[in-house]
């Protein structure tokens, strides 16, 4: 049952997070980066271009895995806060 619970979990989080990845805050943070990396990586010579993108990929899967956790655990330990106070 628990692992079930996990992966639900991790099902629901691209949907939960839907709104604020289209919000108007989100879109305007993003395009701020986006701004940021296309700037350095046009200063970068063509050698270092490939491996800079490789470590800023690298970067968002380790972000995005620590997200994914963190989301989960927060639902488990809500779940088990509201479990408690019944």
């Amino acid at each position: 049952m628990f692992l079930e619970l996990k992966e639900c979990i991790k099902d629901a989080f691209d949907p939960a997070l839907k709104s604020y990845v289209d919000s108007d805050d989100y879109r305007q943070a993003q395009w701020e980066f986006d701004q940021i990396y296309i700037a350095f990586y046009n200063d970068l010579p063509e050698g270092l271009r490939k491996r800079f993108t490789e470590l800023i990929n690298a970067r968002g899967d380790l972000e995005s895995g620590l997200a994914l956790e963190a989301y989960y655990r927060g639902v488990v330990h809500g779940i088990e806060l509201h479990n408690d106070v019944k």
